[in-house]
């Protein structure tokens, strides 16, 4: 990676080109990037490469990012088209310390979640799951519902996210009980939530969706995500902290390549830095991205 560059700001480290690798000691003292498997279990959020162009996806920028601190090249066992450099000589696989396997599928609802666990392969060891979007945009339809005051607006509002984190929560039950609680150390999955961002509706130029309303909405559903990671006792990524803006999105709903990136750098944080080894919860990023 070269030699360490000083920051301007000495609480933040500089990073590399490709914005998602910081220089210097944290590269060298990356231990825990050894034998790292991630696994992107949900929907287009993580599975976005047709809305990327040429960008890399968030797929593609955790692989880049895992071969760089690997003793060896890392690579992607997805389903979905892989640049064959990345596989060596046709018709071989080499052993990759750091991985990442693409599950998630574009248009997939939590139900899916169950599914695309069982194709990744057995020796993943970081579980990520971003879901429940398209299920809730199969209700945006109580945006436009007429309420007779405040009150009755809130209740609406209160009874879509209860419903929607009774789902959510059945499906995180249902992944923890067979992928970490109870389980011997060895076969333990690390398992990281991710929260939802405000779609951009308005910025993109729609107008038959109240964007205030959304914002409200997808507000209301990250901060009960984050009590669901708190109550099952594992790591959230805050992703109304990541993607922030138009700027990180190709369309009102899903992320560009500039959101792909900052996807990589929140996941990468949680794999460095919280310690899976006790059930615990955090909410990542905790730095600015």
């Amino acid at each position: 990676m070269g030699a360490t560059q000083s920051s301007p700001d000495p609480g933040r480290e500089s990073w590399s080109r490709e914005g998602v690798i910081p220089r210097g000691k944290r590269v060298e003292g990356c231990e825990p990037l050894r034998d790292v498997h991630i696994a992107l279990l949900g929907d287009s959020t993580i599975d976005h490469k047709a809305y990327c162009v040429d960008d890399p996806s968030v797929e593609e920028v955790l692989r880049a990012a895992l071969s760089a601190v690997s003793p060896s090249a890392s690579h992607s066992s997805s389903d979905s088209q892989t640049p064959s450099s990345a596989f060596g000589k046709e018709g071989t696989t080499p052993t990759a310390t750091n991985s990442v396997t693409l599950c998630a599928r574009d248009g997939a609802l939590m139900t899916a979640i169950a599914r695309q666990a069982n194709t990744m392969p057995d020796h993943a060891t970081h579980i990520v799951i971003s879901v429940g979007g398209n299920d809730a945009l199969g209700d945006i339809s109580i945006l436009h519902r007429k309420c007779a005051d405040v009150q009755e607006a809130a209740q609406l509002l209160k009874n879509f996210v209860d419903e929607f984190i009774a789902k959510l929560r059945e499906v995180m039950v249902a992944t923890l009980q067979k992928y970490r609680w109870g389980k011997e150390d060895k076969d333990r999955k690390n398992i990281v939530l991710c929260s939802v961002y405000i779609p951009q509706f308005g910025p993109f130029g729609v107008t038959n969706i109240d964007q205030a309303s959304v914002e409200v909405a997808a507000l209301l559903l990250s901060k009960t995500i984050q009590n669901l990671a708190f109550e099952l006792s594992i790591p959230v990524i805050d992703l109304s902290r990541v993607v922030t803006s138009e700027e990180c999105l190709a369309n009102p709903i899903e992320p560009n390549g500039k959101g792909a990136e900052r996807m990589a750098r929140a996941i990468l944080e949680v794999v460095r830095v919280h310690d899976f080894r006790e059930d615990h919860h955090a909410i990542f990023p905790q730095r600015k991205l």
